[in-house]
């Protein structure tokens, strides 16, 4: 596309080093006034126990989504300071979601506002621990209809001796 064309990027934001290394990536190699940057928070929903319960739960439950959305508008806040000393002019677009699986809701959020690029952090875990802990990484990559960007953890500093 021509740098006049507005491209729809989304970021996944967790505030973790990995998502703000995703960010850097895009200040550095993708940065375009015209994009429409839209980053992500996707918050597990808090866990409920059953038998018993009653209101104690639910008002527990209240306070675990309340706790999500302040978190998410912190990190909102942060993201913004931090595109405005990256040099990022997109006014970004902040959305959130409350539910199981940060992946699937990743892919459908990339369909909803028809991405055409993603640009996610990984974490670098071995196949091992990827196998044994599932990877949103992983699961973006195989189930995103449009071109997704892994930006890799540095690699680990080796002394020269």
């Amino acid at each position: 596309k021509s740098n006049n064309m507005v491209r729809k990027i989304l970021i996944p934001m967790d505030a973790s080093e990995h998502s703000y290394r995703a960010l850097r990536w895009y200040a550095d190699k993708m940065n375009n006034p015209a994009d429409s940057l839209i980053f992500a928070y996707i918050a597990e929903p808090p866990a409920i126990t059953y038998g018993g319960a009653g209101v104690g739960s639910s008002e527990l439950f209240a306070e675990g989504v309340n706790h999500a959305v302040a978190r998410g508008k912190l990190m909102a806040a942060e993201v913004r300071q931090r595109c405005t000393e990256m040099g990022v002019k997109p006014q970004p677009r902040f959305l959130e979601r409350l539910t199981h699986g940060a992946g699937p809701a990743l892919v459908e959020i990339a369909e909803e506002q028809a991405v055409d690029v993603i640009v996610i952090g990984s974490r670098g875990l071995s196949a091992l621990r990827r196998a044994f802990l599932g990877s949103v990484v992983d699961y973006v990559l195989q189930h995103a209809n449009t071109t997704t960007i892994v930006v890799p953890p540095p690699l680990p500093a080796t002394s020269k001796e």
